[in-house]
Formats: structure tokens, C-alpha cells, sequence
């Protein structure tokens, strides 16, 4: 025990202590009214009790109580009254239940002091001859010295005592396995709420053994001890590490990321060791032969580098690794979203907004891309196949990857096998509209990898100008598309070029409605001036540029259209809705060169 600096070192008890001593596996086991919070593996004052008659029986095992301490439910009063010592450890010898009656054999390790409560030596009422006879307990000779065995009824057990604590003999396993590990503190976030996916993990493959045995086989037993190595004196003051462990069995052995649903969810303890326990459920199918968890280390604040040892055992032969990391070529940038580009979430009118980054893949490869932002905003992120050029709206035939539900402070997204080469487009967003603030995004591939750049700003650094306006029947400009047999009655625009070449953009949107206008923005060559060619089509063959090549489209976002290298002349702009319809408009308009003139004809 000097390794540990005694017996008071923080989170001890007897279960630890004996470890320390024997190398037996230390279960801990809560009773249901002393939990205050924390998960207990037994749950019902029942279930202890047949847990405690079955370790007894099984007999490779080592068991002990503890009893509550002073301020806890049990005063220094009632303690001496009742015989017992607060906060202190007793040896389980015996378990026995006699004509109704649940009963311990218990012996205090001080060889003294014992119970005074029902069934002690004072207790000669229900001490009777049949019940003497059935425990082989020579009350006379007890009375005579007090050498701290007495013994106890269950109820004062429960309502005394705060746990139980077994400890299991190793070599009841036949298969075992070490790892040994350090987390240094700047691995992962000092707090993993939110994202598991940086701390130590472990994928534990256990098989199912023959499918035709016997129908009456058991399926395999997993034990899980996780061990914090002690380097130094550590005082109640400086309560150490809290440390736990969750197991993850819906994900396939691979690495978890999300602190969502574990089968086993870890209480923090400052205790050097916490045993998980569980048995393989029953195969899903006769063709199912193997079954895998990911096994999570977790950490309560972290504040220096951790060492520990992994021990599991189980009764069949299994496999323990590492669990694959993130691939290994890593890029981060830093970025924010502010007033022109807090668009928010997919399917808001200003989703093209928001900050889009460019990530190419110079050949066939894995692709792994996390975002982190504020715990208080919820975020996500998209990749889409694209030539890194800013997206307005994501089909689904283009999306590639997605954090899919927006999340508080993080989210990823990973291909499961090698995206191929080129390059894709990733929008990160908020949920909410507006919300201001940094994130970092990283991305990783199995590739060497370029750091993701930032993609201009729609219009960044062209001429603009932004018009509204409306289609209305009585005005006769809410004419619909070319099926209604009037396309030149639409709202147009003149549209001069004196530059040799020019860039050109123009989006058109349309406010959210109950019936949301199929959009369509087009240039045309002018007839003359201020003249639309008689016979204008929004098709690509026959204009300048057309959005969605000449497809009306219903997006949030509304439509665009995009030209380079127009040569000098006067266009005319179309903007259209597909079917006749009242609606307001907004058209933005983007040149680089400015343009000489730019006005509404219509």
C-alpha cells in the first residue's frame, strides 16, 4: 500500500485496497438509496443480495462492506450506539438466508467492536435454538469475547452500509489481455461533452465460438479494468484524475466521436480503477460470429498527462487494438461568421452565404473533415462535389458528405471508403441565422493534403448593385416562362459592356411564401438597344447565360447565373418565374469590370 501513500489515498476503499494487495479485480456495487448520482452496476437492495449470495457461492472471490460516513445518514451517536465504525470496511465471511431472514457473517478487521443492532449478541430474542442450528452459531461462546465477527440482518446492511465490494479472482478467466497508454493533456479538448472522437480509444472484437454448439452455451463474459497509474502522493485536497470508461457496442469497432448512446456509460472517479462488466447479448442471427465495441477512455477536466493500463478478460478468445485514427495528412484553418456570412442552416435564404472552403484530393482518397465552434451555437458541415467553386444550394446527387443533424460545438463527417480525385466544397454553418462568432476546421486525408481555402465571397471584389422589383398581372409582367407564350412581357433590364471581356453574375431570389416561385435569370444579346430579340428562349443555346442551364428552380436561395469573358455590347436581363404568378423580386448583380449602364426597361 506505500505505493499508493497508504491506505487514505484518494477514491480508497477495501475493494482497492485488495487489489493493490492481491491482484483480485475489484467490483464495486452501490446500494439504490446511497447512489446520490452515481451509476451503480446493481440498482435494487434485491438484486445486491442475490449478486452477494451468488459471489459467495461461486467462492473465488473476496467480499467486504462499507458503512456510511459520519454526515452522510449515520451520526457518530447512532454509530456508537449501534456498535459500528463510520466510514469503514468489514469482511463479508459468511452469507446466509435462514427461515426468511437474510443474514452476514461479518468480522471487523480491528478484532473488535462489533454489531449491537438485530442479530448481534445482545440480540437473544431472535436468536432461537432452530436459528442457532441452522447457521452453526454458538451464541453463548460469542458473548464471552468480542473478537469483532458478529452477526448482521440484511435491512441494517442497507440502511448502514453504503456499498459492497468484491474482489475476483483473475484466473477464473482464460483469456487476458494488457495495454499500456499515456493521454497527454494536450490531446483533445479539456472537456470531451461534446466530442469523444480525440480521446484514447480501443476496438475490442469478441467471438461468438461455434454457431452449431449447444443452444444451452453461454455467450461470452467481458471484464474491463481500467487502471490509472499513481505517480505520485496525491492528498484528498488534490483529488487527482476522474477518470472513467464507456463502451460503445453501435459502432462497429470504430472510432466514436459523438458522447451520444453508450451501452455502458462510465462514472467519473478519482478512483486508481474502474471495472466495467457485461456478457455478450444473444447472436442476432445464426450467421453472426463475432460481436465489436469501441472502448472509450474519459476524462472530468483534464489538467496534466494520464498513464494508464488496460486489462480486459473475458472467456473466450478475443482481440484488443487501437482503434484507426483520423487519416494521417491534417490541415486547420480558423475562420468566423459575421455580419455577410452568418447565412444559417440549410434551407435558409442566405445559406450561400456562409463561409465555403475549398479541399482538393490530388488522388483517390479517404476523407475526414470536423468542425468546432461555440457550444452554444449548433452547427454543421457539407462537402459537395463541385470544381471548389461556392455553392448556392446542395442537390442531392452532389453531396458527398454531411455532419447530417446540426450539433452544439462540433460535428465531422468521413468517407467510409476513398472519395475520388478533385475537388469538393465545404459549407460550414450554424443552425440559427446570424449567430456571430470563430470555428476551426480541420480536414484529413489519407493523401497529402493542401490547406482547405477559404472561397471567395459571391461577388467579392466585382462592381454591385442590387434592384427589386415585382411581377404582377396588372402590370402584365407576371408572364411566366415560355409555355404561356409571353417571356418578352417579363420584368427586364438593360445591360452595357464597354470592357473587352467582363465577369458576370447575377442572382435572382424571391421572398419565402406559401407558394415559392420556380426562378429563372437569363442574358440576352440585345436585338437593339433596350430591345429583347423577338424570339427569346432562357435556354443555353440560345442567351448569354442562364441559371440552372435554363431549369426553373425553386431553391431558398433563389438562382444563378454565371458568364466570363462576355464580350462588349448591351445585354438584356430576363428575370422569370415559371408559371404567372404575383411575387416581389430581388435581383443582385455582379461585374468586374463595372459595367457603363445597367437600368429596368420593363
Amino acid at each position: 500500500m506505500k505505493v499508493n501513500g497508504g491506505y487514505m489515498f484518494p477514491g480508497s476503499n477495501s475493494g482497492i485496497d485488495l487489489f493493490a494487495l492481491t491482484g483480485w479485480l475489484p467490483e464495486q456495487i452501490f446500494f439504490e438509496e446511497h447512489r446520490k448520482g452515481r451509476r451503480a452496476s446493481i440498482t435494487s437492495t434485491k438484486r445486491v443480495w442475490q449478486r452477494l449470495v451468488s459471489a459467495h457461492e461461486y467462492g473465488d472471490c473476496l467480499v467486504t462492506v462499507s458503512t456510511e460516513s459520519v454526515g452522510e445518514t449515520l451520526t457518530e451517536e447512532e454509530a456508537e450506539r449501534l456498535g459500528l465504525v463510520p466510514g469503514h470496511a468489514y469482511a463479508v465471511l459468511d452469507v446466509k438466508e435462514v427461515q426468511g431472514v437474510r443474514l452476514l457473517q461479518v468480522k471487523n478487521p480491528w478484532a473488535r467492536k462489533r454489531w449491537r443492532g438485530p442479530y448481534s449478541v445482545d440480540d437473544t430474542a431472535r436468536w432461537t435454538a432452530a436459528m442457532k442450528r441452522a447457521v452453526g452459531y454458538d451464541l453463548a461462546a460469542a458473548q464471552l469475547e468480542d473478537n469483532g465477527v458478529f452477526w448482521i440482518d440484511w435491512p441494517s446492511i442497507c440502511r448502514f452500509f453504503k456499498n459492497v465490494f468484491i474482489n475476483w479472482n483473475p484466473a477464473l478467466f482464460k483469456y487476458r489481455s494488457v495495454l499500456h497508454g499515456e493521454w497527454p493533456v494536450t490531446q483533445g479538448p479539456p472537456m470531451d461533452t461534446y466530442n469523444l472522437g480525440l480521446n484514447p480509444q480501443y476496438t475490442l472484437t469478441v467471438p461468438y465460438g461455434n454457431a452449431s454448439a449447444s443452444a444451452s452455451a453461454k455467450p461470452p463474459i467481458v471484464w474491463v479494468l481500467l487502471s490509472r497509474h499513481v505517480m505520485e502522493l496525491e492528498t484528498d485536497e488534490a483529488s487527482g484524475d476522474y477518470l472513467t470508461l464507456h463502451v460503445f457496442d453501435n459502432s462497429d469497432g470504430a472510432r466514436v466521436w459523438y458522447p451520444s448512446t453508450p451501452m455502458y456509460k462510465g462514472t467519473y472517479t478519482n478512483n486508481p480503477h474502474t471495472l466495467v462488466r457485461f456478457d455478450l447479448p444473444e447472436r442476432s442471427s445464426p450467421s453472426q460470429t463475432q460481436r465489436q465495441y469501441t472502448l472509450v477512455l474519459s476524462q472530468y477536466k483534464k489538467t496534466r498527462d494520464v498513464r494508464y493500463t488496460l486489462n480486459v478478460y473475458c472467456s473466450a478468445l478475443f482481440e484488443l487494438q487501437p482503434t484507426p485514427e483520423p487519416p494521417p495528412h491534417r490541415q486547420r484553418v480558423q475562420g468566423s461568421w459575421g455580419p455577410g456570412n452568418a447565412g444559417g442552416r440549410l434551407g435558409s435564404a442566405r445559406y450561400h452565404t456562409n463561409p465555403q472552403y475549398a479541399i482538393t484530393l490530388t488522388t483517390a482518397a479517404v476523407l475526414h473533415v470536423q468542425l468546432e465552434a461555440p457550444k452554444e451555437y449548433a452547427i454543421n458541415l457539407t462537402v459537395v462535389r463541385s470544381s471548389g467553386e461556392r455553392v448556392d444550394s446542395v442537390p442531392v446527387e452532389k453531396e458527398v458528405l454531411t455532419s447530417e443533424a446540426y450539433r452544439p460545438g462540433f460535428c465531422f463527417a468521413a468517407s467510409p471508403t476513398p472519395l475520388p480525385a478533385g475537388t469538393y466544397t465545404v459549407i460550414v454553418s450554424t443552425y440559427e441565422g446570424g449567430q456571430q462568432g470563430g470555428f476551426i476546421l480541420t480536414a484529413a486525408a489519407s493523401t497529402v493534403l493542401q490547406k482547405p481555402a477559404l472561397v471567395p465571397a459571391e461577388g467579392e471584389g466585382m462592381w454591385s448593385r442590387v434592384v427589386t422589383g415585382a411581377w404582377s398581372e396588372a402590370c402584365g409582367t407576371a408572364v411566366g416562362c415560355c409555355n404561356y407564350k409571353n417571356y418578352n412581357g417579363n420584368p427586364q433590364f438593360s445591360l452595357s459592356l464597354t470592357a473587352p471581356t467582363t465577369s458576370l453574375l447575377l442572382r435572382l431570389s424571391a421572398p419565402a411564401t406559401a407558394l415559392r416561385p420556380a426562378l429563372n435569370v437569363a442574358v440576352f444579346e440585345a436585338a437593339s438597344p433596350d430591345t429583347l430579340p423577338p424570339k427569346a428562349r432562357p435556354t443555353v443555346d440560345r442567351s448569354v447565360c442562364t441559371s440552372n442551364e435554363g431549369v426553373y428552380t425553386d431553391g431558398v436561395c433563389g438562382c444563378v447565373a454565371r458568364a466570363t469573358a462576355v464580350p462588349a455590347g448591351e445585354y438584356i436581363v430576363v428575370v422569370s418565374t415559371f408559371m404567372p404568378q404575383d411575387c416581389p423580386f430581388e435581383l443582385a448583380v455582379y461585374t468586374q469590370p463595372a459595367p457603363a449602364h445597367f437600368a429596368q426597361i420593363i
